[in-house]
């Protein structure tokens, strides 16, 4: 189909409650990680001038909860919003959907997070101009991705998005 403006926000409106409640668990996920960052603050605190050893433990600990933590909300938002916009599904259905994708495709999708990695730190890089061209080129990615990987005959789909 060819991209119509009007048509994405009346499809974004269609799929509103679905898409407030993904949103909704997403805040719930960054309110615990930011729970757990102040824990590592808490648990490791750190002196004026720490030394190199305390520094680089307070570094690994708070890197590894912080990898937990994206790797939560990246497999469940991988396929999520792609599913909530082509089928007639709850959001928890296309997280749970997102979540197994993932672990059947692992080593696929570290390579897809690991590109989508270079295309943030190169948006970054160029001051945020970067991202007008990486951003619609993930998304696009992603919903052949969503539409590659997922197989979804059991749900219904949207006849206005069906290809």
């Amino acid at each position: 189909m060819k991209p119509r403006i009007g048509f994405c926000l009346t499809q974004g409106r269609k799929r509103l409650g679905n898409q407030m409640v993904f949103a909704f668990a997403l805040l719930v996920i960054f309110l615990v990680w930011a729970r757990a960052a102040a824990i590592v603050n808490i648990f490791l605190p750190m002196a004026r001038s720490p030394n190199p050893s305390e520094l680089m433990t307070f570094l690994i600990i708070g890197s590894v909860v912080g990898l937990l933590f994206t790797l939560v909300v990246y497999c469940a938002s991988v396929f999520s919003l792609p599913m909530i916009m082509d089928r007639e599904v709850d959001a928890i259905t296309a997280v749970l959907s997102s979540v197994n994708a993932v672990l059947k495709n692992k080593a696929a999708m570290l390579l897809w997070a690991l590109i989508i990695l270079g295309s943030v730190l190169l948006g970054f890089l160029t001051l945020f101009l970067g991202f007008v061209v990486t951003l619609p080129i993930i998304g696009y990615a992603s919903w052949r991705g969503y539409r590659e990987t997922i197989i979804g005959d059991e749900w219904q789909q949207d006849p206005d998005t069906a290809a």
